[in-house]
């Protein structure tokens, strides 16, 4: 009777602790899985705009193509990369690839486009590591409760934007994933000669910092060998992983100094030029991780319990991982100064070890914890009890730790770098113009890889600045489609392609009539500093029906916000209430500000009826964003509104004009940051200026213009 109690005993804790686990498998995925969710509801663009753009480029490219033969592209950039390989080596690098050539075939297969492909990724990613760390789990400790405890403390695992980690499902991502699936193979797999060299290949190529994985298993293997007295097996697996890495990069070189696959590691010459001897990246390790966290304040005393623990309870892979880790990043930042991008394999090994000390102390609770506290207790006991309870106390600020940073993480993803672009359109209109094999860029980088997740763009051309000469022929290139960027909802300082106003140069509004009226003009986040916009004048195309009230212009803050309205979703979670209350109260200082810029107006009374406002620069050349608003303060309402940043290209170029001396023209564009000249005969040179041919919002495609000559002697 006694053992058959025992026995339904034993099969109801069983029963108990896989249901345990079930509920915190579930709880991981629901927060992973809902983190993602929260982001990419409603959001404009790609979530991660800038770093996203890459990713999704090459996903779109093994959409359509494989890894050989190359895309129409690589025709041109080709000849360029001997005098020019800064300048086009973007187009090459295709860091991550097993991540983007499987995302990129999945596109293939299930006709989706890249980007949301790039979206469904971030799903994929999170499910399969919840089942690698399942099967670690399971490998470390057969206990489903030591499981359970491992996914509760992974729960609310974020990482962070300087070295990535759960909530950014890139390569990075896979590469540790792949690392987690070696792990396994090498230290728990009986039959790991067969299956290691696939994984190997897995990990070798989802991510340049693959080799830091390569480094860190092996010299893991070589400290367990230690630790186990069997450094002979240990060996082994080291030379039969470190061949088949061989092996591989061998292969890899050959083909990639042939140009016959891209670059996947750290080729360009911009990265190798950071590798230093000096110690750098031990600021960047203290400043830009947690590593002070764990290692000099809240977080101490659970690395120590939990090395005890490891030690104690003999967990000498967990031991030898961390470690290797340890000992890895230590000495990468002595080489490298950016080393934080390497600390998210040691915060995972860092976790691991975490594990082990909050199972272990649970269970002391389970067994005698609660059943022998009394104060007749030895001295033992009781300092068990609280050693075990400042353990578990130690995990839940833990928990908390990463979901605070989860949440911060997913308000900023959420409402940070919006991409306002009408894809769709701007395909149909690229596509049906001539010309558009070769797309012309003005600026360097952001277009273009913002452009090839596009379907099919990875057949065209894309031609950036500093691969065209200082000085361009007009005839050469007056019917090519050239491409500028102006993302209103991205940066803290305008930038990008706006109005070119020249000295003397006046930006004209039009209307069929502006009637009399006591009017203010409004200038809303030009990018105009106080010092540019006084030499602004106000000019009409008749002088007596116009009294000037203000004196001179005047100035209020203003900030740019990111709307929020249905940005929420229907099902939100407590914990999210809590990081919409607080957004809700930091609306003027918060995420939902882009930046915090100048609103100018002036105020004047026109008499009688006009058709024309000039707004005459006397002062240097500048560039102009933003809207330009006419209001009645007698109605209060609107009687012209120009919107230079989302307006369609028949509002703006119909409701707007450039005037020069005595020729008025339409609306000039230029890019700030761009020196070269456009050639329109023999002797005389322009500015690179262009006219808007169609405006996608934070993307327009624009035309060469050469109509006037002289404009150069008024720039100064």
């Amino acid at each position: 009777m006694d053992v058959h109690k025992e026995d339904q005993y034993s099969t109801d804790k069983q029963l108990l602790t896989k249901t345990i686990l079930v509920i915190a498998f579930c709880i991981f995925l629901f927060t992973q899985f809902y983190s993602i969710y929260f982001r990419l509801y409603n959001h404009n663009g790609p979530i991660g705009l800038g770093d996203s753009s890459y990713y999704i480029s090459r996903i779109a490219y093994f959409k359509e193509h494989n890894i050989f033969p190359r895309s129409d592209l690589f025709t041109l950039s080709d000849s360029l990369r001997s005098d020019s390989y800064e300048c086009v080596y973007p187009y090459y690098i295709f860091y991550g690839i097993v991540s983007s050539f499987a995302l990129g075939k999945l596109c293939t297969l299930t006709n989706v486009s890249a980007e949301q492909m790039f979206h469904f990724n971030f799903y994929i990613g999170i499910l399969l590591i919840a089942l690698i760390l399942l099967l670690l789990f399971k490998k470390i400790n057969k206990d489903s409760l030591f499981a359970a405890a491992g996914f509760i403390i992974f729960a609310f695992y974020n990482g962070s934007g300087n070295y990535h980690g759960f909530y950014w499902v890139v390569p990075s991502f896979y590469s540790l994933l792949f690392l987690y699936i070696n792990i396994i193979i090498f230290f728990y797999t009986k039959k790991w000669k067969w299956i290691a060299p696939f994984s190997i290949f897995l990990l070798l190529f989802s991510h340049p910092l693959s080799l830091f994985c390569i480094a860190l298993i092996s010299f893991a293997l070589f400290i367990h060998g230690l630790l186990t007295k069997s450094i002979s097996s240990s060996l082994v697996k080291i030379v039969y992983l470190c061949l088949w890495s061989f092996f591989y990069m061998i292969i890899y070189k050959y083909l990639y100094i042939n140009d016959i696959i891209f670059p996947l590691f750290a080729e360009s010459l911009s990265f190798n030029s950071l590798l230093s001897f000096e110690g750098k990246g031990y600021a960047d390790l203290w400043n830009q991780t947690p590593f002070v966290h764990y290692f000099f304040e809240a977080f101490l005393p659970l690395t120590i319990s939990s090395i005890y623990y490891c030690i104690k309870k003999k967990e000498y892979i967990l031991i030898s991982l961390f470690f290797s880790s340890l000992t890895g990043i230590l000495l990468f930042c002595f080489i490298h100064p950016y080393a934080s991008r390497v600390f998210l394999y040691f915060e995972n090994m860092l976790l691991l070890i975490y594990i082990v000390a909050c199972y272990y102390s649970v269970q002391f609770f389970i067994n005698s914890g609660f059943k022998t506290l009394s104060l007749k207790q030895e001295v033992y006991q009781i300092s068990a009890f609280l050693f075990n309870g400042a353990i578990l106390l130690l995990c839940f600020c833990l928990f908390l730790f990463f979901m605070k940073d989860k949440l911060a993480n997913d308000a900023g993803h959420k409402f940070q770098h919006s991409l306002f672009f009408k894809s769709e359109k701007f395909i149909q209109y690229i596509n049906n113009t001539n010309n558009s094999d070769k797309l012309y860029l003005l600026d360097s980088m952001g277009s273009a890889f913002m452009l090839l997740h596009l379907d099919g763009f990875w057949n065209k051309s894309f031609i950036k600045p500093c691969m065209l000469p200082l000085i361009l022929d007009f005839e050469e290139y007056k019917d090519k489609v050239f491409i500028g960027a102006n993302l209103k909802m991205y940066e803290k300082n305008r930038s990008g392609i706006g109005l070119f106003l020249p000295k003397s140069g006046k930006i004209v509004l039009k209307s069929d009539l502006f009637q009399p009226a006591t009017c203010r003009l409004v200038l809303s986040d030009t990018g105009l500093k106080p010092e540019v916009i006084k030499n602004i004048q106000l000019e009409f195309d008749s002088k007596k029906p116009v009294e000037i009230v203000s004196n001179g212009w005047k100035s209020k803050p203003m900030s740019v916000l990111l709307s929020d309205t249905n940005k929420y979703p229907k099902f939100i979670p407590p914990w999210y209430s809590l990081l919409i209350s607080y957004l809700k109260k930091r609306t003027q200082e918060g995420f939902l500000i882009v930046r915090k810029n100048q609103q100018y107006y002036i105020d004047f009374i026109i008499k009688s009826p006009i058709k024309k406002v000039y707004l005459k620069n006397m002062g240097e050349q500048t560039i102009l964003y933003g809207s330009i608003e006419l209001q009645s303060l007698e109605s209060n309402q609107s009687v012209y509104y120009l919107d230079t940043d989302w307006g369609s290209e028949n509002e703006i170029n119909s409701h707007a004009g450039f005037s020069l001396g005595e020729n008025e023209y339409p609306l000039l564009w230029k890019d700030p940051v761009s020196e070269k000249k456009i050639r329109i005969s023999k002797t005389d040179l322009i500015p690179e200026l262009f006219t808007l041919t169609e405006s996608f919002q934070d993307i327009k495609t624009f035309q060469l213009f050469n109509k006037f000559i002289g404009i150069i002697n008024n720039e100064n």
